[in-house]
């Protein structure tokens, strides 16, 4: 008897230690500082990912890129897409809008003159539907996105409320 409880104190012991040492191996992959600003914590919600909402929140048009992202990727940003010619947590091709990096800071700078450029050229509703190309999966992916940034704008105004009133 005396022995079970032993072995069952030792096997609790290094489950323990293990589980203490993910965590700490988990916190050293890339540092974590609390979201700043609610539009940073309102895209922490979507995409789960502190350093990607703190990169994604200093950009114009955050949450048309955390929408983006969701639908494109679900916020990975070393997938490849399209037989290849898509890459990144936004899918751009790098044959039709040019070489980028590989890190998140580089793709979402990316993003974002792709996305302006079509905003300019076709208009904000419209700019969703040409990221995704063209025919009836490209309005419905317009339709998703947008339905995805309103859901972070109503977020923001009720967090926005919450703070007030503290």
């Amino acid at each position: 008897m005396l022995k079970r409880i032993s072995i069952l104190v030792l096997t609790i012991s290094i489950v323990g230690h293990l589980i203490l040492i993910a965590g700490l191996k988990e916190r050293k992959r890339k540092p974590v500082q609390p979201a700043k600003s609610i539009k940073e914590q309102v895209i922490l919600i979507i995409c789960k990912d502190e350093y990607i909402a703190s990169v994604i929140a200093r950009h114009d048009y955050a949450y048309e890129l955390t929408a983006i992202a969701k639908l494109e990727s679900d916020f990975r940003p070393q997938i490849k897409g399209d037989n290849g010619k898509s890459k990144g947590m936004y899918q751009i091709q790098e044959r039709i809008h040019g070489r980028f990096g590989d890190t998140v800071d580089d793709q979402t700078g990316k993003a974002v003159r792709v996305f302006e450029s079509f905003v300019s050229e076709h208009g904000y509703e419209k700019a969703f539907e040409r990221y995704n190309g063209c025919g009836s999966k490209a309005r419905l992916y317009r339709k998703m996105a947008l339905r995805l940034v309103k859901q972070m704008e109503q977020q923001e105004m009720y967090l926005t409320k919450a703070a007030n009133k503290v």
